[in-house]
Order: structure tokens, then sequence, then C-alpha cells
């Protein structure tokens, strides 16, 4: 599989997280696919919108993006790291 597998756990007026599903090509090497994927599911796209997504190691990084293409990585800091799990974790609970 050439295609990334991400799920959209949440998307707000601020950001987008995704999570890597180990299937195919991974969200970090598929980036540029999983901002065109986002942009054509989502109802306005990803706009101005941060992406974060947690990979297949458990870390949080950021998609960025220019003009809804994308545009490079960026770490998230520690304490966004923990927001963001704790995120997921309040939304599987």
């Amino acid at each position: 599989m050439n295609t990334p597998s991400f799920q959209i756990i949440t998307e707000n007026q601020n950001y987008i997280l995704i999570v890597d599903l180990d299937k195919g090509l991974s969200i970090t090497n598929g980036a540029e696919k999983v901002i065109e994927k986002l942009n054509s599911q989502l109802k306005t796209g990803i706009c101005d919108r941060h992406v974060y997504y947690r990979d297949t190691m458990g870390c949080f990084a950021e998609l960025k993006t220019r003009n809804n293409h994308f545009a490079g990585f960026a770490p998230c800091s520690k304490n966004l790291q923990v927001e963001l799990a704790q995120n997921i974790k309040d939304l599987v609970n």
C-alpha cells in the first residue's frame, strides 16, 4: 500500500488531530497525501488550522501547511504532547 492510513480523532476551529493506523505508508512518509486527503474529506478543508498527528511510536508532531498544501514538519512542545495525548484518552474513554 502506498497510501497513509489514519483516523481523524478530533477537529475544531483551531486544529485537526489524526492518528497513524500503521497500515501502508506512514503519515510521516506520506504527508502530502495526508494533507490532500484531509482537504478532500473535511467539509471546510484544513483552512488555517494546525494539523497534529500521533505517529506509530506514540509521539506527536505537526504537519505544517501553506495554502492547503504540505509545507513541512514541526515538533510539538512537551506540554502540547501531553494535551494531545489527554485529548485522545478523553475521546476514547
